[in-house]
């Protein structure tokens, strides 16, 4: 199940409605992103109290960072919801701030136990569509035939490719594919790539 957007926006829900006092500046972005359905995958917050301070790290760990593939070709990355906590090194002081800054770090990390109670389950993301992978790699196989066979093409001229050129049209499926290739001057010239068959391979300048 690709519950990766879900799961993000649970997640800064729970943060904004369960944060404890002191980071109500970090909360406000946190907030907004929620109020515009624009939740970040990184949280972080601040916490501030007097002579006091904490910081919480909440992020999605990626378990294997070149991700899967699925029966179907489909690519996936597979997440867990981290949640870190730091605060700074203080020397000796007064019993009365050690214990503030002993309470202030303990809801933090408590807190931090409560989000990964909340989110313990492996958070799946769909990165890319066999379809959308086969696109790619078939555009990419027509920018290189058409470095290394257009150049000098003029608008509306056509050229024809055998087939066993640079691995020619066995390489690229049947039917017109649209191009645009950045010519060496950075200019952008568009052209259309015609497979009928495994002898018919020829390009179209449009533009």
């Amino acid at each position: 199940m690709n519950d990766y957007e879900t799961t993000v926006l649970a997640l800064a829900r729970f943060v904004v409605e369960n944060a404890p006092d002191g980071a109500e500046r970090d909360l406000e972005v946190v907030r907004w992103d929620v109020d515009h359905d624009k939740p970040r995958p990184y949280i972080s917050l601040e916490f501030r109290r007097e002579r006091s301070s904490a910081h919480l790290y909440v992020e999605f760990d990626c378990l294997k960072h070149d991700g899967y593939d699925d029966e179907e070709g489909n690519r996936w990355h597979d997440y867990n919801v981290e949640a870190k906590v730091s605060w700074p090194s203080w020397g000796s002081d007064d019993v009365a701030t050690c214990q503030a800054r002993l309470a202030l770090m303990t809801e933090v990390v408590r807190f931090a136990a409560a989000i990964q109670a909340k989110f313990p389950d492996v958070v799946r993301k769909l990165v890319s569509t066999k379809a959308e992978r086969d696109a790619r790699q078939t555009k990419a196989r027509v920018e290189r035939l058409i470095q290394a066979n257009c150049k000098g093409m003029r608008v509306g001229q056509e050229k024809f490719i055998p087939s066993e050129t640079d691995g020619g049209s066995r390489f690229v499926p049947i039917g017109a594919v649209e191009v645009t290739s950045t010519a060496a001057d950075g200019s952008q010239r568009r052209y259309t790539t015609h497979v009928t068959g495994p002898e018919a391979f020829y390009f179209t300048r449009r533009a």
